[in-house]
């Protein structure tokens, strides 16, 4: 029998604890959907590598609490909390088999962990749509890199 857990919480606010950017005010309390939209713009201005380690504690309807680190960045790096919790959670499904990963299958507080988050209520076209502005953001970013090499090498050839 295939026992199914069904999202049933939904997450609420989000209070910033500290974060590298200075986007973010240590002690500030956000609606999630508008912490959400924040952590992607932030995570926008890292379109060519880094990010902005944020610590968060978010806050579920029924007053549960999550508290972890996200890496604010583009290039496979976290646009809000919703991306940090469905990135575990497939890194897990893809990876839970793995002979090299038995911290994966084995380690309670993984398993309690990912057992959480399938828990957990998201807006899942929203994450969706981060992801691929964070894409066509860090694509626009190496254009422009790439413009600014050829324009120099043009220069040089001029001189």
């Amino acid at each position: 029998m295939n026992k199914q857990i069904i999202p049933t919480l939904n997450p609420f606010s989000v209070l910033v604890n500290w974060s590298e950017s200075n986007e973010f005010n240590e002690g500030q309390l956000y609606d999630f959907m508008d912490f959400e939209r924040k952590a992607l713009n932030v995570a926008k201005q890292n379109p060519l590598g880094g990010y902005d380690k944020t610590n968060v504690t978010v806050t579920f309807e029924n007053g549960d609490e999550h508290q972890c680190r996200l890496d604010l960045g583009c290039g496979g790096n976290a646009v809000g909390f919703t991306d940090h919790c469905l990135s575990t959670l497939e890194y897990h499904q893809k990876h839970h088999l793995d002979a090299d990963k038995p911290w994966l299958r084995n380690d309670a507080n993984h398993q309690q962990l990912i057992t959480l988050i399938r828990t957990y209520r998201f807006d899942i076209e929203f994450v969706t749509e981060a992801r691929i502005q964070t894409i066509k953001t860090t694509e626009l970013a190496k254009q422009q890199e790439r413009d600014k090499e050829q324009a120099k090498r043009d220069q040089e050839e001029k001189e």
